[in-house]
């Protein structure tokens, strides 16, 4: 059985990760050692999968579970900052997120790993864009938050290694994310505007809530992650997302048809705030046929769900 190092798999999208791979029958053949700092706090149970505590930064433990568990993959899903402060933790996100990284894909080509999958940001690396025209993964990124020159840094480190050392790739750019498991109270719009809500808090509105994005419900965006593994899709990097750009305003709207009275305040807008984007993403459905999507308000309902369930502590496990 082959062994496959996860980093990240506690967070947010990490946590969706792993419950979608032992749903679906991935861990029948693989045994998965997720790497992480933080304590889960939703653990997942499964013979074939391991946490353990520690920092993939610690080249010291890295080099030891490379050399214990002789992985054939690694998901990096991790990343220790966020668009919004980003500008003002630069250097520490360098060493921490870019520095570490490829130290990883050293220590890969050391241990002659030879796949790496990496969940970068459509939402942040190709900047403002008029919304009459969609960003295809071929168009230059222009990032406007340490964040996103952060995550374009880190690609374009993995494609060296590549083209040098053979190390294969896969590159998901995902969209906005939203759904279960969510627990940031500074990134996640459609998360944080509902717990709001549930409370009866003010929503912060950056600017006047006409920007629009592109918002992708969780479970869609692992499931689609998951189906590009199993289908050895390799060496190409695409956006992940719905194709479609929703204002703030419309997203809003849709949370008031289940928490009708909170109250918006819209104030000024943040510089490394990405105001509008429109993803192409026929790539992604040139490689997955069929594609469904959950519908934004659907999705909405089901996030609802899950954050009151969660307030009133109660368990979730549909």
């Amino acid at each position: 059985m082959q062994n496959i190092l996860l980093i990240g798999g506690t967070g947010f999208i990490g946590t969706n990760f792993v419950k979608h791979l032992c749903e679906e029958g991935y861990l029948d053949e693989f045994h998965l050692v997720i790497v992480s700092r933080h304590a889960p706090l939703f653990v997942i149970q499964h013979p074939e999968l391991e946490y353990i505590d520690g920092d993939y930064r610690d080249t010291a433990l890295l080099d030891s579970l490379f050399r214990e568990h002789k992985f054939s993959k690694v998901f990096h899903l991790a990343s220790s900052t966020v668009p919004v402060i980003s500008n003002q933790t630069i250097f520490d996100d360098i060493n921490n997120d870019l520095g570490s990284t490829i130290i990883l894909l050293e220590t890969m080509r050391n241990y002659k790993c030879t796949f790496i999958m990496y969940v970068s940001s459509a939402g942040a690396l190709y900047g403002n864009a008029p919304l009459s025209l969609a960003k295809k993964e071929s168009e230059v990124c222009d990032p406007i938050s340490s964040y996103g020159i952060l995550k374009w840094s880190i690609e374009q480190y993995i494609k060296l290694f590549h083209r040098h050392h053979g190390i294969e790739y896969l590159i998901p750019r995902l969209s906005n994310v939203y759904g279960d498991y969510h627990r940031s109270d500074v990134q996640g719009l459609i998360n944080i505007a509902i717990r709001k809500a549930i409370h009866q808090e003010t929503l912060e509105v950056w600017g006047d809530g006409h920007q629009e994005k592109d918002y992708l419900y969780v479970k869609d965006a692992v499931k689609i992650m998951h189906k590009l593994l199993i289908h050895g899709h390799k060496n190409i990097t695409l956006n992940i997302g719905s194709g479609q750009s929703v204002s703030i305003n419309v997203i809003i709207t849709l949370i008031k048809e289940i928490e009708k009275e909170f109250e918006i305040r819209y104030i000024e807008t943040v510089t490394s705030d990405v105001q509008n984007i429109f993803l192409d993403t026929n790539l992604l459905r040139s490689l997955i046929t069929n594609l469904q999507l959950t519908g934004l308000r659907e999705g909405i309902r089901k996030t609802y769900k899950w954050e009151k369930c969660i307030i009133e502590e109660k368990s979730w496990n549909d």
